[in-house]
């Protein structure tokens, strides 16, 4: 376990967050929030979520900058 996801904990801990109230008030699985937590899965909701309850950015995993996907084409251009 990494410095940042043991803050992440211990924040959760002394504010009395659970993962189980974390994945019911986002409407996500228990694993998907234990994947955020390991910095497995990137989740701007998520990352909205502990800030709007006082959780230092600090503590939260970075954002993952994702490629916007490439439209196929279908033929050539005439």
């Amino acid at each position: 376990m990494n410095r940042r996801t043991k803050k992440l904990k211990a924040w959760m801990t002394l504010n009395d967050v659970t993962v189980k109230a974390v994945a019911a008030a986002n409407g996500i699985s228990l694993s998907a929030v234990y994947q955020y937590l390991r910095g497995g899965m990137s989740s701007a909701n998520l990352r909205a979520w502990y800030l709007g309850r006082g959780c230092p950015a600090s503590n939260l995993p970075p954002v993952k900058k994702i490629a916007p996907k490439k439209t196929a084409t279908i033929g050539k251009a005439a």
